[in-house]
């Protein structure tokens, strides 16, 4: 009990070790599982949708655990979810899939740093502009769609950095209509 309390304040995991799980929140549940895995010396945690049906504030500070487990203590994690933010906040690398097969497997910059995110008016979508977007769609005479960052931004049109999410809502996008 002793290493387990003294794991819990190492950590700032907050666990109620006199109650029985059916008794506690989801995120103290999830707390208590993580307590477990390192109390056995777990040296990769393997985590499906960790944050899913937590609070604001438990998933920020589950995301804040993660990230001290990793850079304090060596530990390596898998982290699967569809909450992009989440591996915004904590993953160095990102693996991607689609349609159940690795797209990439890349460092979460490396899977960013190549698009923008370009909109503009329909009109603009001359041939040669159209060949170099993935993900396109129209709508209501606009377009946007990813663009790659190397590219210079085509007149009338409008850029932004990709994020996390951006990328793989346009490349999802173009998988569909495939």
């Amino acid at each position: 009990r002793k290493e387990i309390e003294a794991l819990s304040e190492k950590y700032g995991l907050d666990v109620q070790l006199d109650k029985l799980i059916t008794e506690i929140s989801v995120g103290e549940q999830q707390r208590t599982e993580i307590l477990k895995a390192l109390y056995h010396g777990a040296e990769l945690l393997i985590l499906d949708e960790p944050t899913s049906g937590l609070d604001p504030v438990s998933r920020d500070n589950l995301l804040d655990l993660l990230r001290s487990l990793c850079e304090q203590d060596g530990v390596s994690i898998l982290f699967s979810t569809h909450i992009t933010s989440d591996l915004d906040a904590c993953a160095d690398d990102v693996t991607y899939l689609q349609n159940g097969t690795v797209a990439q497997s890349v460092s979460l910059a490396g899977f960013t740093a190549p698009w923008k995110k370009l909109t503009g008016p329909e009109t603009a979508l001359a041939p040669a502009l159209r060949g170099a977007l993935r993900g396109l769609r129209v709508h209501r005479g606009e377009f946007e769609a990813l663009y790659p960052s190397d590219l210079p931004c085509p007149a009338g049109c409008r850029e932004e950095l990709a994020d996390l999410q951006t990328v793989m809502v346009y490349l999802e996008r173009e998988a569909e209509t495939v």
